[in-house]
């Protein structure tokens, strides 16, 4: 049997075994599943709508029971979807509760380094600055912590604020 019919049956048989667990009898029928290669950020990626689910191409090539914490994960939100409606939230409490059953810490993230690439980062924010002793334009990014520029601090060339006297 190849990888695809392997996974296949190991999948529709974890799945039929939650939705006994969990009292979603129609969950092994709407329930799609198979691997995109095109997941980078994500371990797996649920419609609960229609109950498509994809997994992370690599997640073919880690243990078993990583596989089956991250599919079982994606399986509660089409359960959830089914049992208590489009109103229920994605992580709430009756997803929750239905991973904690089936014997899994309910959790949003799983580390697997190497397999995942982290989100992108915002830029730093750099905002210009006029040095007073020297008047030449400098860039910085967070807040500023002297009152001249690297250089004319690095001279010990810095201002000194004293109070305004207001009598």
């Amino acid at each position: 049997a190849s990888s695809v019919d392997r996974f296949d049956h190991e999948f529709a048989r974890a799945v039929s075994n939650w939705a006994k667990l969990w009292r979603t009898p129609g969950l092994s029928t709407r329930v799609h599943v198979g691997f995109s290669p095109r997941l980078r950020r994500s371990l797996g990626r649920t419609k609960p709508r229609s109950g498509q689910i994809r997994l992370h191409s690599q997640l073919a090539t880690v243990p078993r029971r990583i596989r089956l914490q991250v599919l079982c994960h994606e399986v509660a939100h089409v359960a959830v979807r089914l049992r208590f409606g489009p109103q229920a939230k994605p992580h709430g409490p009756e997803w929750r509760k239905l991973i904690a059953a089936a014997g899994y810490v309910p959790a949003t993230s799983l580390a697997l380094p190497g397999l995942t690439t982290p989100a992108p980062t915002a830029p730093r924010r750099r905002s210009a600055y006029r040095c007073p002793v020297c008047q030449s334009l400098y860039w910085q990014s967070g807040h500023r912590h002297s009152l001249a520029c690297p250089q004319c601090a690095a001279a010990g060339l810095t201002i000194r604020l004293l109070p305004y006297p207001t009598a």
